[in-house]
């Protein structure tokens, strides 16, 4: 028996709108899809909600005459967490809280991996798995998350700040968002392989005020002064922690 092809309902629509050597100016837009014109301009539909997101051209790159157009850029079909991470972590110096990125780990789903999910935390979430793929346990930690998510995710289109560069996996890595007017921001900070558990952290954008951070998995909070060194502590290789915070005086 044939497979049939996952896109070829798409495929049918382009070849309508396509022949060979050139596009069919007659064919428009579904009450579905989005407009382009001859100019290569996109029509957003006035009554939509439609969103536009460029393709990464291999991985780990884009064009950026593409994304001028764009809403979002895909990041990648590589959802190492390594590469997840470093690319959002690069790229959001130019363009915060842009990239999308998958969850998609290769370990069992009977626990959250906090890295995994973590690495993912810096643009747009996106999941490939299915959901019969994690345990009922795993699904309804997974939906706590995703709600986590949720309410920290307008902070991605604020001041961006990457805590760490590191060159290999035996550095920490990490990095942090920080509304000016809000006085809030999220941090992330990934462990790594790095032989220490004890992380020097420095926040930028945060005066000389006092903060609350709550560990956003957990819901435990702690003090700091701003314009001071935090130290976290992540007693196992690969362990992550974000924290949301907030200036109180």
């Amino acid at each position: 028996m044939n497979k049939v092809e996952r896109n070829y309902e798409f495929r049918e629509r382009i070849n309508q709108v396509h022949f060979a050597n050139r596009r069919d100016a007659a064919v428009k837009a579904s009450a579905n899809e989005v407009e382009v014109t001859s100019a290569w301009k996109i029509v957003y539909p006035a009554d939509g909600d439609a969103r536009v997101e460029t393709c990464a051209g291999g991985g780990n790159r884009m064009d950026p005459g593409l994304f001028r157009r764009a809403d979002s850029a895909w990041m990648s079909d590589n959802v190492w967490i390594h590469t997840a991470r470093s690319y959002q972590r690069n790229l959001n110096v130019f363009v915060p809280g842009y990239s999308n990125s998958l969850f998609r780990p290769w370990v069992p789903f009977e626990t959250i991996p906090m890295d995994h999910l973590y690495s993912r935390f810096a643009g747009a979430l996106g999941f490939s798995e299915r959901a019969k793929n994690f345990s009922e346990s795993a699904k309804e930690k997974m939906k706590i998350m995703v709600r986590k998510y949720k309410e920290i995710r307008h902070l991605l289109m604020k001041d961006y700040h990457r805590l760490f560069v590191p060159v290999t996996l035996a550095e920490p890595d990490g990095w942090q968002f920080h509304d000016p007017e809000t006085k809030e921001g999220i941090f992330a900070v990934f462990r790594c392989d790095s032989p220490s558990e004890h992380i020097p952290v420095s926040l930028k954008f945060t005066d000389c005020g006092t903060y609350e951070a709550e560990d956003i998995a957990t819901g435990k909070t702690f003090q700091f002064t701003g314009g001071k060194d935090i130290e976290i502590v992540l007693s196992q290789k690969s362990d992550a922690v974000l924290y949301h915070y907030y200036k109180i005086s």
